[in-house]
């Protein structure tokens, strides 16, 4: 019985040699014909399931192999040698299937897709790009292989080719396009350029689309480019008055232009329906919402000199749970240009800003007629942090109320209280010194700031003052002194240490102290894009273009928005690499992040001519 199931095994598998054995060459029995390919494939494909059940994976992998040779279109042999492939973990096995399989037939877009996806398993990245990019070129309008390039791009840390990829996918199908997919693809990119560039294209194949000129003004704004973000706005509103989170886009556009009126009408507009919407999920949600639409409208309104309007609109924040202290100081602020000074003079001073707000209470006071010196008399002994006051505190006054109108308030108020005599309390120097700062009156602020430190000895705040309003007035070695005495005080603080690296790179100094101190900021935090972008900058300077494009590329990653200094800065480098076009697009894209940047038009005039014959 075994010796039958040897020679029937024999027989389906094409192997005759046991009948030529049994039957002599000179006999009168005809000779079979030679198996066809097709029933040798079969033969071998017959044997291989026999040595899979057997454990024999090898012997299995070997017969399924040569059944693939004699009958390639067979789809059931293919599959079965991958899964015998995938089954030993032999991952270059199944490499070699697919790659067969897309050199016979070269015009399948699934199978380079096919091989694509098994070099992206064998952590093959970049030959897995070059095959999704074989499958583009036999289909160009197949969205798949843009996701798939996507997805590889994103192993690699490829951010700005990812986005592109996932924009070029969505381009090849628009009308399954989402905001759930934008917002997504929008908070993934770090390349504004390119993101506009994709709503661009998407607006040419859909230009009466609401949601994709909403997302392409909602870019525009992280661009700066308020001009244009408002036309696309308009254009929203125009085709879908529904869409109402497109009034307080407006109004934000008009209330950082110090629109106020414009302002006004587009914050009321977006409360009105969003008191309207059951969409926002519950009820603390929309408050949120609500408060800091009031807060901004506060600061429309008292721009446009309404304190009274104002403090309506501020009521219905303050009225919110977990109010903020900054609340309380912009209460105080307002209840003081609204002339209702006892209110003031009594409202609720936050503890967590008691320089700033004895002062205002002291004003108050001044005004009423009341006596206010003991009040100013009691910050000669406060125990605060005035340079993180202010920036917490008299930053918010300064953002909402107007930088020119607060600003210009509270200086003439401090400057009469200052010149009182026995009136010189270090808090209301340094406010006063902080608001020159803020109101970009450098030379004015340095000399406010310098008198402080004649006055009361070294003091973290006023060194790091002095170091940005020296920068800023092109005083180098006062700057470097001050971050010097600054640094004594504080030799840990990564920022004040990234500042002064960053200032000897950017003088082309120190260079070595530069990249010490800006390393040891890194060690600090890591993943800081302006310190890595800092590094990148003295690697520039020192000639290292290599490590200059790898540290201002990874610095564009981490950072939360696009920067303008940072793509200049990338295509000086890539520059000095000898990679010109790579150069040109990067000053580009600094260009549209900021017309106004210095130098960089220069550079592309200069440069681009240069390109063209590589395009």
């Amino acid at each position: 019985m075994r010796t039958m199931v040897i020679v029937s095994t024999l027989l389906i598998t094409g192997c005759i040699s046991v009948l030529d054995i049994c039957l002599s060459p000179g006999n009168d029995f005809p000779q079979p014909e030679p198996p066809s390919p097709r029933g040798s494939a079969y033969g071998h494909y017959l044997a291989a399931m026999i040595y899979e059940r057997s454990g024999q994976a090898d012997k299995a992998i070997s017969e399924l192999s040569q059944a693939w040779e004699l009958a390639p279109e067979s789809r059931t042999l293919e599959k079965r040698l991958v899964r015998a492939y995938a089954r030993q973990n032999d991952i270059d096995g199944i490499i070699g299937v697919f790659r067969r399989v897309a050199e016979r037939s070269p015009d399948n877009p699934a199978a380079w897709l096919a091989l694509g996806n098994a070099y992206h398993d064998a952590e093959r990245y970049d030959e897995a790009i070059e095959t999704y990019q074989k499958a583009l070129e036999v289909a160009p309008d197949d969205r798949r292989p843009w996701l798939l390039l996507g997805r590889t791009y994103r192993k690699l840390e490829r951010f700005d080719n990812e986005v592109a990829a996932y924009c070029q996918a969505l381009l090849a199908a628009p009308d399954k396009i989402s905001e759930p997919l934008l917002i997504e693809i929008e908070e993934s990119s770090r390349d504004l350029v390119a993101l506009a560039e994709f709503y661009e294209q998407l607006l040419a194949l859909r230009p009466d689309a609401p949601l994709f000129h909403f997302r392409y003004g909602c870019t525009l704004r992280r661009m700066n480019d308020e001009n244009s973000a408002e036309q696309s706005f308009l254009r929203v509103l125009e085709l879908d008055p529904g869409l109402y989170r497109t009034h307080y886009q407006l109004a934000n556009i008009y209330f950082d232009a110090d629109r106020n009126q414009e302002a006004v009408q587009q914050f009321a507009l977006y409360l009105e329906e969003l008191a309207k919407d059951p969409g926002l999920d519950g009820e603390v949600d929309k408050l949120k919402e609500t408060a800091l639409v009031h807060e901004q409208l506060a600061g429309a309104h008292a721009r446009m000199g309404a304190y009274e309007k104002a403090l309506e609109s501020l009521a219905q924040v303050i009225a919110q749970p977990n109010g903020e202290p900054y609340h309380q100081i912009e209460k105080m602020y307002l209840l003081l240009r609204a002339g209702r000074y006892e209110e003031a003079a009594a409202a609720e001073r936050p503890e967590e800003a008691p320089a700033l707000a004895a002062l205002l209470a002291a004003l108050a006071l001044k005004a009423e007629g009341k006596p206010y010196r003991p009040l100013l008399g009691s910050l000669r002994s406060l125990d605060a942090d005035l340079d993180e006051e202010c920036r917490e505190f008299l930053e918010v006054l300064l953002y909402f109320y107007g930088e020119q109108e607060t600003g210009t308030f509270l200086l003439s108020a401090l400057t009469e209280l200052d010149s009182e005599e026995g009136v010189h309390a270090k808090a209301l120097r340094y406010v006063r010194a902080f608001t020159l700062m803020r109101l970009e009156r450098y030379d004015q602020a340095a000399a406010a700031f310098s008198d402080m430190l004649d006055t009361y000895g070294p003091d973290t705040g006023v060194h790091y003052a002095l170091a940005v309003c020296n920068e800023s007035l092109d005083r180098v070695s006062a700057t470097v002194a001050h971050l010097k005495a600054y640094l004594e005080l504080e030799p840990d603080d990564p920022e004040a240490l990234n500042f002064l690296g960053y200032f000897y790179a950017d003088n082309d100094m120190n260079l070595d102290e530069a990249e010490k101190l800006i390393e040891k900021a890194l060690a600090a935090d890591p993943d800081n894009g302006f310190y890595l972008d800092s590094l990148g900058w003295v690697y520039y300077r020192k000639g290292n273009a290599d490590k200059a494009v790898q540290y201002i590329r990874r610095a564009i990653r981490q950072m939360q928005n696009d920067d303008a200094i940072l793509r200049d800065h990338l295509g000086d480098a890539y520059k000095m690499k000898g990679e010109l076009e790579k150069a040109v697009d990067q000053w580009r894209r600094a260009q549209r992040l900021d017309p106004e940047l210095e130098g960089v038009k220069e550079k592309i005039e200069r440069h681009d001519a240069k390109t063209k014959p590589n395009r």
